[in-house]
């Protein structure tokens, strides 16, 4: 079975939704890929085994970089889907998830926030990523807390 990677950002991971307008999202986004894609194995980086590798890898270094992890669990898929921020930017670490699956041929697909339509794409333009410090005023307030996925 193939393996379908889903790249969305952490403000729309279940754990940071509970509570808010989004709180079903991902359960929703999930719904939608598994009837798209029913002969994919898809792989959350938002599943607790990965929450937990996370936390484990900042245990002793709360501000390490992750991203390798991701990179390389992406690395293991054959394919990716991305759900971008509402205006079709792409975060820096789903973009360079994205460069990862085609790098190495796999396919990449987009659910349209708009109207959740999945489309093939062929390319990530680099216009449509968002820089580090971009993606975290998306993400985060300035307490560190999640921001409403907009």
């Amino acid at each position: 079975m193939k393996k379908l990677y889903f790249a969305h950002p952490i403000n729309t991971y279940a754990e940071n939704t509970r509570g808010t307008p989004n709180e079903n999202l991902e359960r929703d986004l999930l719904a939608l890929i598994a009837k798209k894609f029913p002969h994919h194995e898809i792989v959350n980086p938002s599943d607790r085994v990965h929450a937990d590798k996370v936390a484990e890898l900042r245990k002793d270094d709360p501000k390490v970089n992750v991203m390798p992890y991701f990179t390389d669990l992406v690395a293991s898929c054959d394919d990716l889907v991305g759900y971008p921020f509402g205006d079709d930017m792409w975060g820096a670490g789903m973009w360079a998830e994205g460069d990862v699956i085609l790098g190495k041929g796999g396919f990449a697909w987009v659910i349209h926030p708009t109207d959740r339509r999945i489309t093939f794409v062929p390319d990530i333009p680099a216009e449509m990523r968002l820089s580090v410090d971009e993606t975290r005023a998306r993400i985060r307030n300035p307490d560190g807390t999640s921001k409403l996925y907009v």
